[in-house]
């Protein structure tokens, strides 16, 4: 589908959004003109090609006349802005991915409808302040989870744990929008918590190290650099658990994570966008979307490495991974 060229109270915003569970309805829009959109992201990670084939595949259930133009893992501020301003004079629309894309959108407004996918929290970047009735041109599906939500799940596994550092990528868009929502939760529940920011892939286990004694268990944070470096987190941690916001952190070892659906918020962005495109819907009645039903990952592995005992009511809700 189009041309590909090579080159991250549950809703969390306080207000509730479009509800990311369900069923998605088969229904195919028609096309009253040959409408095109444009996607695009900076950089690589490997999360958002499971949102964009999620993304596609629905698109092409529901509006297979759509056109798509896709530059993906743009490697260049200079070249996705380029890219950014030629889709806003020909595209219908633009679809772009990744927290650090909304980041330079906001420096660098668009005029066309713009939907940023696989987007932290949306009042923390600064991007949209009515999330169930976005202003402007801009709305979003987000993968954010209220940080209380999940602490509260990854401390009833481990009760003895008082004292977390939240591992992040230093620099990183979605670092400063995850950092405040997880310390403000750490105050809520009574937990000492501080921040580990990493500036490169070689200095996790050099910067987890200097700050190890100081804490019980680590988080890992949705920034790609550190999710694709989860084992090196893990390692450094040692016997202490590793908490995390992404799945394949869980996979590679860390105890315990909560996550929103990929899959499902890259389908229904789908939606949002053959809405907009292609049935005239306003932005304005496109509230941002998030995945009230996230799912709970357990490693048993490292439960059984650690010496956890996981409560019954854990077992029961939470994906076991072997």
């Amino acid at each position: 589908m189009g041309k590909s060229m090579s080159v991250k109270k549950l809703a969390g915003f306080g207000r509730i959004c479009i509800i990311a569970s369900g069923f998605l309805a088969s229904a195919t829009f028609g096309v009253a003109h040959a409408a095109e959109i444009g996607i695009s992201w900076p950089g690589k990670s490997a999360s958002i090609l499971i949102w964009e084939k999620a993304f596609k595949e629905r698109l092409t259930a529901i509006a297979p006349d759509l056109k798509v133009e896709t530059i993906k893992e743009v490697p260049t501020n200079e070249e996705f802005g380029a890219i950014l301003k030629r889709f806003d004079t020909e595209k219908d629309a633009i679809v772009l991915f990744r927290s650090n894309a909304a980041e330079y959108v906001k420096a660098n407004p668009t005029k066309k409808p713009t939907f940023f996918g696989s987007v932290n929290n949306v009042a923390e970047l600064d991007l949209i302040e009515h999330p169930e009735k976005p202003e402007g041109n801009y709305t979003a599906a987000s993968y954010f989870i209220a940080p209380e939500i999940q602490l509260q799940s990854f401390i009833a596994l481990t009760p003895k744990v008082k004292r977390l550092a939240f591992v992040q990528e230093a620099g990183q868009a979605s670092s400063a929008a995850e950092a405040g929502p997880s310390l403000e939760a750490c105050r809520k529940l009574a937990l000492t918590c501080q921040l580990i920011a990493v500036p490169s892939a070689d200095q996790i286990a050099s910067a987890i190290q200097a700050k190890l004694s100081e804490v019980d268990a680590l988080v890992i944070g949705r920034q790609a650099m550190i999710i694709d470096n989860a084992k090196a987190v893990i390692a450094a941690a040692g016997d202490k658990p590793v908490f995390t916001y992404h799945e394949k952190a869980v996979k590679d070892g860390a105890l315990i994570g909560m996550t929103a659906s990929n899959e499902k918020l890259g389908a229904l962005l789908a939606d949002a966008v053959a809405g907009v495109v292609l049935k005239g819907r306003k932005i304005a009645d496109t509230p941002v979307i998030v995945d009230t039903a996230p799912t709970l990952y357990i490693n048993m592995n490292s439960v059984q490495k650690l010496g956890v005992q996981v409560p019954v009511e854990l077992l029961g809700s939470a994906n076991l991974i072997q």
